[in-house]
């Protein structure tokens, strides 16, 4: 589970991510963002809360209302990072 924030808004929204790496994640959204938007996520894992800051790196419409974005780490702790890493080697 992925929770996403724009900095410029108040609302979060609850996402499921399609695949992560050490360098980002991608997900789909009802709401199209701008290549180089700032996104502040929250995401779930191994029954903990990781909040990470990225950048929207790319965008792909899928449908009328479906966008695909990919969104680079730009701002992880690095034992978060960590976790992540061992997550994808497992």
């Amino acid at each position: 589970m992925v929770m996403l924030k724009q900095p410029t808004e108040d609302k979060e929204t609850k996402i499921q991510s399609k695949n992560i790496s050490e360098g980002g994640i991608c997900f789909s959204v009802k709401k199209q963002y701008d290549v180089g938007n700032i996104l502040s996520l929250m995401l779930f894992l191994r029954n903990k809360f990781i909040n990470i800051t990225g950048k929207v790196a790319w965008i792909e419409k899928k449908d009328p209302n479906i966008f695909e974005i990919g969104v680079e780490f730009i701002n992880i702790n690095k034992d978060d990072l960590e976790e992540i890493k061992k997550i994808i080697a497992a």
